[in-house]
């Protein structure tokens, strides 16, 4: 499937047993015995660099009606937002929730917790999708970090089913609209990488969700406003969305 031009390779059976009475015990059974798996169909032949996967598995929480683990390039991620809608449509054209107008719920059990997305139905067609996340914290805010090549950087860090370094893309002499998108990449993982050697991360539920997952830069809008905001998600192995 493609959500706005993102690609979800939906996995629905064929994978060997995944041993684990949770999700995130799940999650990481198949990172430490069926990764070659992850590999074969994320990268290429098969695959592509920007490829993305969602692994329909049991849940382990009655109130869902599907589980998911979600995988890329590099591993294993605990939230996918593009992944979600995909999952949302899926779930409706496959029956997997009986289908309501002019909209039908489906609640999903992520790694970092239960989502519902929100599917529009009418005519027998499912269309747009919207959904509720996991609840999102700051982590923090105002830090200064020295990224090589760049120099002194202001960061917050937020979480919302995983965890981001978020930057204005002005700090580094760039622009989100005019810059080769290889430059902000390179931004975006410089800023990811001094994050991670430097910050300890923590989470309340499972030390599973601690970690960084990428690195989030903006056009500077940070407070809310009426027209329309740009920002580029660097993830994973230089992904990008």
């Amino acid at each position: 499937m493609h959500t706005g031009g993102e690609p979800l390779r939906i996995i629905h059976s064929g994978y060997p047993s995944i041993e684990g009475g949770t999700l995130l015990e799940k999650r990481r059974y198949v990172r430490e015995k069926l990764d070659h798996l992850r590999t074969m169909l994320m990268r290429e032949p098969r695959g592509h660099f920007d490829m993305y996967g969602a692994l329909v598995v049991e849940s382990d929480l009655p109130e869902a009606d599907l589980a998911v683990l979600f995988m890329h390039n590099e591993g294993y991620s605990t939230m996918c937002g593009h992944g979600v809608i995909g999952l949302g449509r899926y779930a409706v054209d496959y029956n997997l929730v009986k289908p309501v107008s002019p909209e039908t719920l489906v609640r999903i059990q992520c790694p970092c917790g239960l989502v519902t997305a929100h599917v529009e139905y009418r005519e027998g067609v499912s269309g747009a999708v919207r959904f509720e996340s996991v609840p999102a914290f700051a982590f923090l805010t105002n830090q200064k970090i020295d990224v090589d090549g760049y120099g002194c950087v202001e960061y917050d860090i937020g979480y919302g089913g995983a965890f981001y370094a978020l930057a204005d893309v002005a700090q580094f002499g760039l622009d989100l609209g005019k810059s080769p998108i290889q430059d902000i990449i390179a931004a975006g993982s410089g800023l990811t990488e001094a994050v991670r050697r430097s910050v300890p991360l923590s989470h309340p539920e499972s030390p599973d969700l601690a970690f960084l997952y990428g690195a989030i830069l903006t056009d500077g809008r940070d407070e809310y406003c009426n027209e329309p905001t740009a920002n580029i998600c660097i993830f994973a192995d230089c992904q990008v969305e």
